[in-house]
């Protein structure tokens, strides 16, 4: 939390996530989903397959035939092209793009909600 101060009143602004009291903005949400809709691009194109293609809950391996060479390059990726660092004792949760969601919101700044 920050201070903020006017003329005659200090109040105090959060920097907490999205809450019922703290709502996203307009902006903050089209980031959101730009943000998404980037990891989705990136997470296909290193599959190898449509972004349609891709759903939320298809595991990587099982489905798209993933293995760990793809996952590091999804990771390189995301650090390069969108300034997103997964900590590598993460990277074994990327198992679906849901869970990829998660993990790029968690380490760009975005929030936890996906």
């Amino acid at each position: 939390m920050r201070a903020t101060t006017s003329s005659r009143l200090t109040r105090t602004v959060s920097t907490r996530p999205e809450t019922e009291e703290y709502p996203v903005t307009q902006d903050a949400a089209q980031g959101v989903s730009q943000l998404h809709t980037a990891v989705r691009s990136i997470v296909a194109e290193e599959l190898e397959i449509e972004p349609e293609e891709l759903t939320e809950n298809a595991n990587f391996e099982e489905e798209y035939e993933a293995d760990s060479l793809s996952l590091l390059a999804i990771v390189a990726r995301f650090e390069h092209e969108l300034s997103v660092v997964i900590p590598s004792d993460r990277v074994g949760e990327m198992v679906n793009l849901d869970m990829v969601l998660k993990l790029v919101s968690e380490n760009s700044g975005a929030g936890s909600d996906v």
